[in-house]
């Protein structure tokens, strides 16, 4: 992330050799001009990426995870039974709750 907002901030210099064809005309490639991001773009990546790392690490995240986990070590003994456990979690939530 830090090295994203380094390389907005500061982009590499062309080398001395791609710069002095350019000056002459030799290069008939044109500069591909971007535009650059305001303070406020650059907070909002910040934050996104920040919100995405921490969604990454939410305890629910994790709980699932693991339960994603065991499932698949579970279906390697019983196929049968882990499809079967499936079904009934599928079951429960189309049950209407009271």
């Amino acid at each position: 992330m830090l090295k994203r907002l380094l390389a907005v901030l500061f982009p590499a210099a062309p080398s001395a050799a791609g710069a002095g064809d350019r000056a002459r005309g030799r290069l008939d490639t044109p500069r591909k001009v971007t535009p650059a991001k305001t303070l406020a773009q650059l907070e909002a990546e910040i934050e996104a990426e920040l919100d995405a790392e921490a969604a990454a690490t939410a305890p629910e995240t994790l709980r699932r995870a693991e339960i994603l986990q065991r499932l698949q070590e579970a279906t390697h003994g019983d196929a049968e039974a882990m499809a079967a456990l499936v079904r009934s979690w599928m079951l429960e939530d189309r049950a209407p709750k009271p």
